[in-house]
């Protein structure tokens, strides 16, 4: 089993371009096979979620080559409208396979997809969404069968009782080929889905209000191939500026945007954190311990989001007294907690709140990642800790991030993989 080894107490600092956005160009590449033209998404991170996407199209008939530093997708001809059950469980992700391919070709065969385990995080409003369009619903055993009616499917009116981020891409996706109007009110606001319907545009869809909770689109006969850049990575950006934060060190993102980390950059600069915005990026400068956080509570965008709440967790580990976070998003994803405390931290969860008791320093040792998320968390506390950790499980850390080793060593990191 392949592990991070970390020699803590380097300082973190430098400069790093920020990398394209795993939660944009995961949906992004399933879109593109509405177009059955070729489509060429740059700046794809190299991450196995997206060779895994890869693996999904390349299943149905698609075909993928790398080309000009993106990813050339070729939809000309798709073969299955099933997606095969191993690939659906080892990613969560998968499910955005299934508005593009009713979309398409009339039927999506999909399976209750996998992930990490953070949360129950059930499909049943992503089949609320196709049923609204006209889609009809069935089980086959454990196979989920999605048909269109046999006139197409049509424009809806859809209230979605959460903001649901893949919900909303999912009815995005449906609608621009459907006949008629679309509503979705109580839209995700993600600037990851703004990015989806960048790309849409791009290809002829009609969209309005994306990034808004209110999104409007008028379905269209057909879309063309396209040429689209995915954004950059928040999460993977506010990551390495933990990274820095905890070591006392600075970091420049070059092509950090503030709009989409302005929740995660105000409660670092309550930590005590200096942040400067820049035209090309964002820098982030940490000369002493971080302060402590009153409460800290999770939320759709723009509130803070979920997917850095852990490391936020192992970053207030060493803060400067007592810190409170409520996640209210997922209700399990407390689960690096058992591990920093075996690196010293004082952590305790009481049912969506965790009771952050800050400490001088962690101390290295070995942990085990069990999410993505929650393992950015491990490498963060091992940056930060007295003598040696090792950190296994970093398969589900490479689901999202790419190169992190590599990226991190650039910084003044003493990190390898071994």
């Amino acid at each position: 089993m392949e592990q991070y080894k970390i020699k803590g107490g380097r300082r973190i600092e430098g400069s790093i371009d920020a990398c394209g956005s795993k939660n944009a160009a995961l949906p992004i590449l399933a879109a593109s096979i509405l177009t059955g033209e070729e489509c060429l998404i740059e700046r794809c991170p190299a991450i196995s979620d997206v060779n895994k996407m890869k693996y999904i199209i390349e299943s149905i008939g698609g075909r993928i080559k790398e080309e000009d530093g993106g990813l050339l997708v070729d939809s000309s001809f798709l073969g299955s409208t099933e997606v095969p059950r191993d690939l659906m469980q080892s990613m969560r992700s998968s499910v955005f396979m299934a508005g593009p391919l009713i979309s398409r070709l009339g039927r999506a065969e999909i399976y209750r997809p996998g992930g990490c385990r953070i949360g129950m995080r059930p499909i049943d409003m992503h089949i609320s969404v196709f049923e609204a369009f006209g889609a009809k619903i069935r089980s086959e055993d454990e196979k989920i069968v999605c048909e269109a009616p046999p006139g197409g499917l049509k424009g809806a009116e859809i209230k979605l009782p959460f903001p649901s981020v893949g919900a909303t891409e999912n009815a995005v996706c449906t609608a621009v080929l459907a006949e008629g109007s679309t509503v979705i009110r109580g839209a995700a606001c993600e600037p990851e889905i703004e990015d989806l319907a960048t790309f849409l545009k791009s290809c002829g869809a009609e969209i309005e209000g994306a990034g808004s909770s209110v999104i409007k689109i008028k379905g269209v006969k057909r879309l063309s191939g396209t040429r689209h850049k995915v954004i950059s990575d928040r999460i993977e950006g506010g990551t390495l500026m933990l990274a820095a934060a905890v070591t006392r060190g600075s970091l420049f993102l070059r092509g950090g945007v503030f709009a989409h980390m302005e929740s995660f950059l105000m409660a670092l600069s309550l930590c005590g954190c200096s942040v400067t915005v820049y035209n090309d990026g964002i820098e982030v400068k940490a000369q002493n311990r971080l302060s402590s956080l009153e409460k800290l509570a999770t939320a759709p965008h723009p509130g803070f989001p979920t997917d850095m709440q852990p490391q936020m967790m192992a970053a207030l580990a060493t803060a400067d007294g007592e810190s409170r976070i409520e996640e209210n998003i997922f209700e399990n994803r407390f689960g690096a907690a058992k591990e920093l405390n075996k690196m010293g931290a004082h952590i305790e969860i009481y049912g969506k709140n965790a009771i952050i008791k800050g400490v001088r320093c962690l101390e290295g040792k070995d942990t085990e990642a069990s999410d993505l998320r929650g393992g950015a968390a491990l490498v963060i506390a091992a940056l930060a800790a007295e003598g040696e950790s090792n950190v296994g499980g970093i398969k589900h850390i490479e689901r999202g991030y790419s190169g992190l080793d590599e990226r991190l060593r650039s910084l003044g990191a003493d990190i390898e993989r071994t």
